[in-house]
């Protein structure tokens, strides 16, 4: 992955994060995130659609190269997994906030909200850690802050990526 743009704040730019996205170059936890916001926001999608036709027509364009055979068995054997498919089928949208998630995040968390095993962060906040998307460093949580509640206090090293679904959010820190 390439280094990103800094703003003044050390948080990737998101036009950085979607080619990115994009390009396949994301960790899990920041491709999940991309790829809701592409979601909630159709409009930035067609940044992504412009980037990935580029990739494409440069790997048109490209010599082919031959592929070792255990890792095409490997590659194939991605796509025989069925586990994604399988938890977006269980997944029901009846609670209003979770209609309000994109489809990616509701996928990714496997389950209803309602059965989501929440841990206290403070008054009124609740974290649940997604670890089957850590990877390089990075964490993907789910914050649940009750309305007029503030941002736990924290801190951390590297940088802060946050997508609000719903409501809104400052982060002084």
């Amino acid at each position: 992955m390439q280094r990103s743009p800094k703003t003044d704040r050390s948080a990737p730019t998101i036009d950085w994060l979607i080619s990115q996205y994009a390009l396949g170059q994301l960790p899990r936890a920041a491709a999940l995130l991309t790829q809701s916001y592409l979601e909630m926001n159709p409009h930035r999608r067609q940044t992504a659609d412009r980037i990935e036709q580029v990739g494409g027509w440069s790997l048109e364009k490209a010599e082919p190269v031959a592929m070792r055979a255990a890792t095409s068995e490997a590659l194939l054997a991605q796509f025989e997994d069925t586990d994604v498919m399988t938890a977006a089928a269980r997944i029901s949208t009846s609670d209003a906030h979770e209609s309000a998630l994109p489809p990616s995040l509701l996928t990714a968390i496997g389950r209803p909200l309602s059965e989501v095993p929440w841990k206290w962060r403070g008054i009124g906040a609740y974290e649940h850690r997604l670890s089957n998307l850590e990877d390089d460093g990075i964490i993907a949580r789910l914050l649940r802050i009750e309305p007029g509640k503030a941002v736990p206090q924290h801190t951390h090293e590297g940088m802060e990526a946050t997508l609000v679904v719903s409501g809104a959010y400052s982060d002084d820190a």
